[in-house]
């Protein structure tokens, strides 16, 4: 594979959008490739899941929801994320693995979840280069999403926000060490000048100047 792949994490209006959509311009104006998605994805799976959050279609059990989550991500490796990653610099992702760790918590055990992925994903699975974790008060994202006038779909509701800041953070801690040093914390109450900064200086930081040139020696501005 050509290109590195990272991956934006966090609850609901905590930016993570605003950030990737800043950070893939400010790239392309650098010459770097860089790919946009997201999951749930576009797929078929991806788009099921989005049909039973906003009400589309009827709700599952809390196992069978996560369980499609993890089966997208499959379809979403395979189908998206590996083929883009032979063509550019960098994938980039809004919401994996982490994402499915944080809300699932909210009904199912981690190590459920985490058994999900080895079912369905077994050796498959793909790790990023660099995860950046979005962190907000739950109170600060829904004001957000309300004044961004963003429909909330059934995880974007302020009694469950609060919790999934507190099982990302949670879920972190449970990993690996060699895991955690590729972890990046963003403070999303930061204007966002200064969370695109943080996020090219910390690419700069840990990205190898042989994948990405120029890259690696060019400040925002």
């Amino acid at each position: 594979m050509k290109g590195i792949f990272i991956v934006f994490e966090g609850a609901g209006g905590t930016g993570k959008t605003t950030a990737a959509t800043r950070l893939v311009e400010h790239a392309k104006n650098k010459g770097v490739s860089m790919f946009q998605t997201k999951e749930p994805s576009s797929g078929p799976i991806g788009t099921e899941i989005y049909d039973i959050l906003y009400g589309r279609k009827p709700m599952v059990s809390p196992y069978e929801l996560q369980k499609k989550y993890v089966q997208d991500r499959a379809e979403h490796i395979q189908t998206v994320l590996v083929p883009k990653l032979s063509e550019c610099d960098i994938v980039l992702c809004e919401q994996y693995m982490l994402c499915t760790f944080a809300y699932g918590m909210l009904s199912c055990p981690l190590e459920s979840l985490i058994d999900l992925h080895y079912e369905i994903l077994g050796n498959n699975f793909l790790l990023p280069s660099l995860t950046f974790h979005f962190d907000l008060p739950g109170a600060s994202a829904i004001k957000r999403m309300q004044t961004g006038n963003i429909q909330q779909h059934y995880w974007e509701r302020a009694a469950k926000i609060d919790k999934v800041r507190q099982n990302y953070h949670a879920a972190l801690s449970t990993l690996d060490p060699s895991l955690k040093g590729k972890i990046i914390p963003v403070d999303a109450t930061q204007h966002p000048d200064d969370v695109l900064s943080h996020i090219w200086q910390s690419l700069q930081n840990h990205l190898s100047t042989s994948v990405i040139p120029d890259l690696i020696r060019d400040p925002v501005r």
